[in-house]
């Protein structure tokens, strides 16, 4: 999935500052538990080499025709419980943004009790990258 991306020195500076605001409130009161943390990533883009219609073709196969014209369609995967995962979710659409593009988005809930704060920067690259992998896309490197 191609498209504007932003620079990966942003992406360890906001990872940063997260984690620094989340320690900064457990810090100052004591008698504070974080019960989760969630992470929603939005991205828009176009693919190599291949139609986003066909693409999103193959998670929506069933569209009703007694509705009128089909506009287009988009998928919502959920899941549940994994390891420190609680559940997450895919999104796949029609980018607004990008002309004949592809909008992906990416949420997340960790369970508080089995993740570390200063893990979290690492944990979300990582299930960004897994979860595009698993609807078959991938960010450039």
């Amino acid at each position: 999935m191609n498209g504007s991306q932003m620079p990966q020195e942003y992406v360890h500076k906001y990872g940063a500052a997260i984690v620094d605001a989340l320690l900064s409130v457990r810090n100052y009161n004591q008698n504070l538990k974080y019960r989760g943390y969630t992470l929603n990533v939005g991205l828009h883009g176009s693919l190599e080499g291949g139609s986003v219609k066909k693409y999103i073709s193959n998670f929506v196969k069933n569209v009703p025709e007694g509705l009128g014209p089909s506009a287009g369609n988009g998928a919502v995967m959920y899941f549940g419980p994994v390891g420190e995962r609680l559940l997450c979710s895919v999104i796949i659409d029609r980018s607004t943004i990008v002309p004949d593009g592809l909008f992906c988005r990416t949420y997340v809930v960790w369970d508080a009790t089995k993740v570390e704060i200063e893990a979290l920067p690492e944990l979300a690259n990582r299930f960004v990258r897994e979860a595009l992998s698993q609807v078959g896309l991938e960010l450039p490197s």
